[in-house]
C-alpha cells in the first residue's frame, strides 16, 4: 500500500508518536493497516492508532521537512479482544483504529506550547490528570526506556525498507527519521512548570536554617522569661557589620547608660591593673587570659558590664545582671559587650601610643645599632639591668632602664587616660605582712607596661615599621605570650623570694606615685598612727 503524500489542509497537525517521529500512514479506503514494531526480539508487537484530524480538534503542527515516504507492506488486522476478556496488568491496550478518537483521548502537545494549550474540551488543565489511566504512550504515557545505541537505529527498526524503494532514499529517510526521533523523545518527557520544580537548597542555605533554628530554639530569651522593662535594649540596637551588633548610648534607657558607663571605668582598671583571683603558680600563667588574646578584651568587658550592673543595684531576678549571664547572646549580651569591648580597645591602643614615645626617650633607642636592638629583644633582655663590662644581670628581673618611665606613663600621667594607677592607688596592697603599710605596684601593670615596650621593640625592628609613623597592634599571639611570660617570672619571684619581690614593687610604686606609696592604706585612709607616732607633744606644750 503506498504512502499517502496528499498535502495537509492549512491549519491541520499531524499527530506524533512519543518516542519516534513516523509519518502517519494513510488508510486504504477498503483495509487500515497497523505496523507492526519490533523494537527487539523479545518485545511483544504494538498496534499504533492512526488519528485522522477533526475540526476543532488540537493537534500537532507540520514538520516544514518530512522525510521521503517508504511504501510499508500491509499488515493482516488482528480481531478486537472479547470485552469479557480481562487484560493482564500493565499490557498494552488494544486500540481500534476504525474508531473515531474519544474526547478523552489525550494528544502530546510541544513543550513550546503555552500554558493554555494544555486546555482540554471543557477547559480543564490537562497537566494535573493522572495520564496514566491509558496505559499506550501516544495518550501521554511515559516513553519506554532504551538501552544505549538503540535511539540511533529506532527508526530504522519502525520503518522497514521495502525492495521497491531506493538505497539513498531509504538512507536519507533512515537518518532524517532517527533526528525527529530524537526530537520527539526530548519534546515528550514529562516537563515540570517552575512553580513545581523541586530544587535542592545549597549548603549555604541550609547552614543558615541550621542558625536560624539554633537561635530560636536556644537564644530567644524575650518571650520566655519576664525581663524587667529596663534591661530592653531593643530601640538602641544598631548593626556595625553583617553578623556584628552593638548599641547606641544616647538611645539606651537610663539605666542601661549607668551600667554602660561604670563598665568603662572598672573595664579600665581591670586592663590596667589585672583581675580576677591572684596568682600562686607560675605555672597558672600559661593558662591566663590576657588583654592580647582573642577573646580577652571580651570577657574583660561582659565582667565589667556584670559587676557594673551589680554595684548600681540591678542584681535582682530578670535585672540586667541577670540578662547579661543568662540572656540572649546575640541580641542582647554581644551588643553591650561590643560597646565596652570597643572602649577597652581604644584605651588599649592609647598605652602603645604612650609607650612608644617614653621608652625610645628613656634608652636613647635612636642612637642604638639595629645589632643593639635586636639584642634588647632577644629573650626580653631589656626587663635585665647591665652589669659595668655590659652583660645583663639575670637575677634582677624588671629592674632594666626605662620600665619606670614606661609605668609612669601609662597609668601615672597627669591626664586621661594615662593616670588609671594615680585614681586606684587606695586599691594598691602589699604581699609581704610585716609591711602592710608599704603599698606595691599590681604585678599586672608591670607585666602591661613590659608588654608595650615588647610591641615598641618589634616597630623599632621590623623593617615594615621602622624608622617610620608606622606601628603593629597591640595584640596578637606572640604579645599575649609575652604577657603570660612576664606573670610568670613576677609569680615565681614573689613565691620563690616575697621579700625581693616586695622591694622590687614597692620601689616601683613609690618612684612612679611620687612617693604616695606610703600615704595610703588599701582602704584609702591615711596612716594616723604612723604620722602622729613622731610628734612630741610633751615638748610642744612645755615650748608654748
Amino acid at each position: 500500500m503506498d504512502v499517502d503524500d496528499t498535502p495537509q489542509a492549512p491549519g491541520e497537525k499531524k499527530r506524533k508518536r512519543a518516542q519516534s517521529n513516523i509519518a502517519a500512514i494513510a488508510p486504504d479506503q477498503e483495509e487500515r493497516g497497523t505496523e507492526n514494531v519490533s523494537h527487539s526480539a523479545a518485545k511483544k508487537s504494538k498496534t499504533v492508532k492512526v488519528v485522522q484530524p477533526q475540526s476543532g480538534a488540537r493537534t500537532m503542527p507540520t514538520k516544514k521537512s518530512q522525510p521521503e515516504a517508504v511504501q510499508v507492506q500491509p499488515q493482516p488486522q488482528r480481531p478486537p479482544p472479547p470485552s469479557n476478556v480481562s487484560r493482564r496488568r500493565g499490557a498494552l491496550k488494544t486500540i481500534n483504529v476504525d474508531a473515531p478518537p474519544s474526547d478523552d483521548e489525550f494528544v502530546e502537545a510541544p513543550a513550546s506550547e503555552e500554558r493554555e494549550d494544555h486546555l482540554n474540551n471543557d477547559g480543564e488543565d490537562e497537566d494535573g490528570k493522572d495520564k496514566l489511566e491509558d496505559e499506550d504512550q501516544d495518550d501521554g504515557e511515559e516513553p519506554e526506556s532504551h538501552d544505549e545505541g538503540v535511539l540511533d537505529n529506532l527508526a530504522a527498526e519502525v520503518l522497514p525498507s521495502s525492495p521497491a524503494a531506493s538505497v539513498q532514499s531509504t538512507s536519507t529517510s533512515t537518518n532524517a527519521a532517527a533526528q525527529d526521533s530524537k526530537e520527539a523523545v526530548v519534546r515528550a518527557m514529562p516537563a515540570i512548570s517552575a512553580g513545581k520544580a523541586i530544587t535542592k537548597p545549597s549548603k549555604q542555605a541550609l547552614s543558615k536554617q541550621a542558625a536560624e533554628f539554633s537561635e530560636s530554639e536556644t537564644d530567644s530569651d524575650s518571650d520566655s522569661i519576664p525581663w524587667l522593662p529596663r534591661t530592653d535594649i531593643s530601640r538602641a540596637l544598631k548593626k556595625v557589620t553583617k553578623n556584628t551588633q552593638s548599641v547606641g548610648l544616647n538611645d539606651c534607657r537610663i539605666e542601661m547608660k549607668r551600667v554602660l558607663r561604670t563598665s568603662f571605668g572598672i573595664g579600665i582598671s581591670n586592663l590596667a591593673m589585672g583581675y580576677g583571683p591572684a596568682l600562686t603558680d607560675p605555672e597558672e600563667a600559661k593558662e591566663m587570659m590576657t588583654p592580647f588574646a582573642s577573646q580577652g578584651i571580651d570577657q574583660i568587658s561582659l565582667g565589667a558590664l556584670i559587676l557594673a550592673a551589680k554595684r548600681l543595684g540591678y542584681d535582682q531576678d530578670y535585672d540586667i545582671a541577670h540578662r547579661l549571664e543568662e540572656g540572649s547572646e546575640r541580641h542582647y549580651v554581644a551588643p553591650l559587650r561590643n560597646y565596652t569591648a570597643h572602649r577597652l580597645r581604644t584605651y588599649r591602643t592609647e598605652l602603645k601610643r604612650a609607650a612608644s614615645s617614653a621608652y625610645p626617650s628613656a634608652v636613647h633607642l635612636s642612637t642604638m645599632t639595629a645589632a643593639s636592638r635586636h639584642k634588647l629583644l632577644e629573650s626580653s633582655n631589656f626587663i635585665y639591668p647591665r652589669s659595668p663590662d655590659g652583660k645583663f644581670l639575670y637575677t634582677r628581673p624588671f629592674s632594666g632602664p626605662g620600665l619606670d618611665e614606661v609605668v609612669r606613663a601609662l597609668f601615672f600621667g597627669e591626664s586621661l587616660p594615662y593616670k588609671i594607677g594615680s585614681q586606684n592607688l587606695d586599691k594598691f596592697t602589699s604581699a609581704l605582712p610585716t609591711a602592710s603599710h608599704e603599698l606595691e605596684i599590681p604585678d599586672a601593670m608591670l607585666a602591661m607596661a613590659a608588654t608595650a615596650i615588647h610591641s615598641v621593640l618589634i616597630d623599632h625592628i621590623n623593617p615594615a615599621t621602622a624608622g617610620s609613623d608606622r606601628t603593629t597592634e597591640f595584640s596578637g599571639p606572640a604579645l599575649h605570650g609575652a604577657f603570660q611570660a612576664y606573670m610568670g617570672i613576677l609569680v615565681g619571684l614573689c613565691v620563690t623570694a616575697p621579700g625581693t619581690y616586695h622591694a622590687l614593687m614597692h620601689e616601683k610604686c613609690m618612684t612612679v606615685s611620687g612617693g604616695n606609696a606610703v600615704m595610703n592604706q588599701g582602704n584609702g585612709i591615711p596612716m594616723h598612727n604612723a604620722i602622729l607616732a613622731n610628734v612630741d607633744w610633751a615638748n610642744i606644750a612645755a615650748n608654748a
